[in-house]
């Protein structure tokens, strides 16, 4: 959804293309890998953990990405490129991305990784 938001964004010239479309390819590549963990639980797929840990790393790598996209495209001391380009993701409401949205998704990205983890220690020594 935020994917579509930036490629909108950029589409009426408030986000440079340098933050826009990696922002939003990611955002589409994670929501897509989360679709296919969901069905492979709601499948009982054996494979379905591998499927959530993937879409947690790619989840976080993408906000890797879209960070340091949004800071080097952004007026001030690191930007390196988009100079002289509108960029709305530091005013309101799009600022809450980064800001707030990011951390807590992160987070979350962060929880779902270590249940995997405690889930499968569980298994491996018969306590669960």
């Amino acid at each position: 959804m935020a994917g579509a938001v930036f490629i909108v964004a950029w589409y009426v010239g408030l986000l440079p293309w340098q933050f826009a479309f990696p922002a939003a390819i990611g955002d589409t590549i994670v929501g897509l890998l989360a679709l296919q963990a969901m069905v492979a639980i709601l499948r009982k797929d054996g494979q379905a953990d591998r499927y959530i840990k993937r879409t947690n790393i790619w989840g976080i790598l993408d906000f890797v990405v879209a960070v340091g996209a949004g800071t080097f495209s952004s007026a001030g001391m690191l930007q390196l490129f988009a100079h002289g380009q509108t960029n709305i993701i530091t005013q309101y409401p799009l600022a809450l991305i980064p800001g707030f949205l990011i951390p807590v998704f992160l987070g979350i990205h962060l929880f779902s990784l270590a249940n995997l983890r405690q889930a499968r220690e569980r298994v491996l020594t018969g306590a669960g």
